[in-house]
């Protein structure tokens, strides 16, 4: 069953303002205990986020050096990614 739709050009420029909000986010954390994720768009926004929930600290110039090393990684619970946008 195919289903035909018609679009009006608020909701195309609605859906363009979305995803370009969306790609203003650039890693993905993941806690593996809860399997809660949140987005954060910048290495001192992870860093701040650490600090806050974990009893061990990186900087955001560490953080950015093992992103760019093995595009992803762990620290305690976390999972840390950076996110790719076409």
């Amino acid at each position: 069953m195919f289903c035909i739709c018609v679009i009006n050009k608020k909701i195309i420029n609605f859906i363009y303002y979305k995803m370009a909000e969306i790609k203003d986010y650039k890693f993905l954390v993941i806690n593996t205990i809860t399997h809660e994720a949140i987005l954060l768009n910048s290495y001192k926004s992870i860093e701040d986020f650490l600090e806050y929930n974990f009893d061990n600290k990186l900087s955001h110039n560490t953080i950015r050096q093992r992103l760019l090393d093995y595009k992803y990684f762990c620290f305690e619970d976390v999972i840390i990614k950076k996110l790719i946008w076409e």
